[in-house]
């Protein structure tokens, strides 16, 4: 079987194992002579690393990261940082003389995992790392969607300032309690925030100093105030309000989790370039306008729409939905809330969609629509389940 590869082929393959697994393929080298020979023959394969940030000067992990990093020559490190079980003391690893910290400009992957307010200071000397394209900050995945307010991170440091990695591409926060950095990050392609907190001032920023965002996933933000300035006019010596407009020129995907019912982070949120959207949401009677606004954005190619919405009341909302020109796919979960089924049908390339209506009652009127149209047919009326759109026919089948 060694014999159908060449060696380049295996090391190819040891080092994608390698950077799946975040660690050195030590296991490998057991197998055989010839995996040993070519493992320690490729730099590759020992430049993804998970580390154990201990805070014991003599901790026995400190000489085999050292090794493993002098093996791993001059290819791009895949940094793996755990604070699990670090305190508020310093972490020899990374100090400023460490073999580690001597490689940063080498950094293409860093992931920070469990650092809290009291050992975020061992960062600090992480930074410049020019070459660094993936940065996550994260923390345990089990927790309650938004732990004690002091428990909340600032915003990284290296964001505030000059730019210390200033070809970063995907940049992922959770947890976090964050302002607008001070720096723009031009190269940034993929945001993620998830049970982050900020202003609607901060956030607003934060996308603008990320002007070429391709992907935007915004999972359970918590957003604070209007998304409105008052503007004093000179002339009147009146005080008006005027909309803060958000242009993302490039978005292409979005993905939202919002649950204040206010919902200002789509209002005046322009995306020109949006095909993709998914939006969780508990909604009221301003939200499921903003809804609509957003939607309503002329020319925007939205293909894919995916609505999962809640209503803060006891009572039925509507919400009616602009006409998607380019519209392929719809999926809708609505609670409490009745959705109009007429601008769906007139939406011209719509293949495929999916609705869940609770309580089902309020499915009433698509009943009547389909009833009252007779180049539609339907086997059920739960909308638990897929319509196809075939040229000018529904079918609707029941998959209970």
């Amino acid at each position: 079987m060694l014999d159908l590869l060449p060696p380049e082929i295996w090391a190819e393959i040891f080092t994608f194992y390698a950077q799946e697994q975040l660690n050195p393929c030590i296991t490998l080298l057991y197998v055989c002579k010839a995996f040993r020979d070519i493992i320690m023959a490729s730099p590759p394969c020992w430049a993804a690393m998970v580390i154990p940030c201990s805070t014991d000067p003599d901790s026995a992990s400190i000489p085999i990261i050292d090794t493993w990093i002098e093996r791993s020559a001059a290819s791009p490190l895949f940094i793996f940082l755990n604070f699990e079980e670090t305190d508020e003391q310093l972490v020899p690893l990374l100090l400023p003389s460490s073999t580690l910290l001597q490689n940063r400009s080498r950094f293409r992957v860093l992931i920070i995992y469990e650092a809290n307010e009291g050992n975020l200071w061992n960062l600090n000397h992480l930074w410049p790392a020019p070459n660094l394209l993936s940065f996550a900050f994260m923390r345990e995945e089990n927790k309650s969607p938004f732990v004690y307010p002091l428990d909340l991170l600032d915003f990284p440091l290296f964001l505030r300032n000059d730019p210390q990695a200033p070809r970063l591409i995907h940049l992922l926060l959770n947890h976090c309690q964050f302002d607008a950095p001070r720096c723009d990050l031009d190269n940034v392609q993929e945001l993620s925030l998830s049970h982050c907190t900020s202003s609607i001032r901060g956030f607003r920023q934060t996308l603008k100093c990320t002007p070429n965002v391709l992907g935007l996933v915004l999972g359970e933000v918590e957003i604070d105030a209007e998304p409105q300035i008052e503007m004093p006019n000179a002339t009147t010596n009146i005080t008006t309000i005027e909309p803060i407009k958000v242009l993302l020129k490039h978005v292409r995907s979005m993905e939202l989790c919002l649950e204040n019912v206010s919902m200002p982070i789509i209002v005046n949120l322009v995306t020109p370039c949006l095909t993709y959207l998914a939006l969780t949401a508990t909604v009221d009677d301003v939200s499921l306008e903003n809804i609509y606004n957003f939607l309503a954005q002329e020319l925007m190619p939205l293909r894919y729409l995916s609505l999962a919405l809640r209503s803060s009341f006891s009572s039925p909302r509507v919400l009616d939905l602009p006409k998607l020109s380019q519209l392929r796919t719809l999926h809708a979960d609505v609670h409490y809330i009745s959705l109009n089924p007429l601008p769906v049908m007139v939406c011209p390339a719509l293949m495929e969609f999916e609705i869940q209506i609770e309580p089902f009652t309020l499915s009433r009127h698509w009943d009547e629509f389909l009833e009252s149209q007779s180049e539609y047919r339907f086997s059920t009326k739960t909308f638990l389940n897929r319509a196809l759109l075939e040229g000018n026919r529904i079918t609707l089948n029941n998959g209970t």
